[in-house]
C-alpha cells in the first residue's frame, strides 16, 4: 500500500541524486512524468505534485494535514546532499539519506507532525530529545540545518544503535543506491 508506494518514491528519488549532478533532486522531486511528487502525496507524506523540490512546499498533507513549521530552514536536496557528503557520507550514502529526508520532512528543519516528530529525519521520543540536547551543547537552534547535519552524522557514524543500522544498510545494500535508500528506511528511520 501507502509504504511500498513510499519506499518507492525514495528509491527512485535517491537514484535521481546519485545519477545526474546537481540539479538531479529537483528534476526527480517535480517532473510530472516520475509521477515521484504524486507517490509521496499518495502516500500522505508530500504536497502536491510538481511543488516539491529545492525550494520545497508552503504546507505539508500528514496525517489530517497537521504539520506545524516552526522557526527553520527549508533547505534544498542539493544542500542535504553536499552538507552530508562534506561530513564524511559517500554520494551514494548522501543520496540515499537525502530521499528519506525528502520524505520525512520536504527538507523543512523546523517541521513538527501531530505526534511531535521534529526536524529533517522527523525525530522522536529519546532521539528528539538528543538532538534538543546536541543543538544546547552547540549554543544553536535545534532547527539550524547544520546542527541537524552534524546530529545526522553523530547518530549515522558516533557509535550505538543508529550506527549499527545504518551500517547494516550500508553493508546489505552493496553499493547500490536503492537498495540503501530503501534499506535506510527500513532500519534507521523505522517508519
Amino acid at each position: 500500500g501507502n509504504i511500498k508506494i513510499l519506499n518507492d518514491s525514495v528509491v527512485n528519488m535517491s537514484n535521481q541524486m546519485v545519477g545526474t549532478g546537481t540539479n538531479s533532486l529537483l528534476s526527480a522531486l517535480t517532473n510530472p512524468s516520475n509521477g515521484i511528487a504524486n507517490s509521496l502525496k499518495i502516500a500522505g507524506i508530500g504536497a502536491a505534485a510538481g511543488a516539491v523540490g529545492a525550494a520545497a512546499v508552503g504546507s505539508m498533507m500528514g496525517a489530517g494535514g497537521d504539520y506545524k513549521m516552526g522557526a527553520g530552514e527549508t533547505a534544498s536536496g542539493q544542500q542535504i546532499v553536499s552538507g552530508l557528503m562534506s561530513r564524511g557520507f559517500s554520494k551514494a550514502e548522501s543520496s540515499a539519506i537525502a530521499g528519506n529526508i525528502a520524505a520525512e520532512s520536504s527538507f523543512k528543519t523546523g517541521i513538527t507532525n501531530s505526534i511531535g516528530a521534529y526536524g529533517l529525519m522527523q525525530w522522536l521520543g529519546s532521539r528528539k530529545q538528543q538532538l534538543l540536547e546536541f543543538a544546547k551543547s552547540q549554543n544553536k537552534d535545534s532547527s539550524d540545518l547544520n546542527v541537524q547535519l552534524d546530529f545526522i552524522k553523530k547518530e549515522l557514524k558516533g557509535g550505538g544503535r543508529e550506527t549499527e543500522a545504518f551500517n547494516r544498510a550500508v553493508s546489505e545494500s552493496g553499493g547500490d543506491v536503492s537498495k540503501l535508500a530503501y534499506l535506510f528506511g527500513k532500519y534507521v528511520e523505522r517508519p
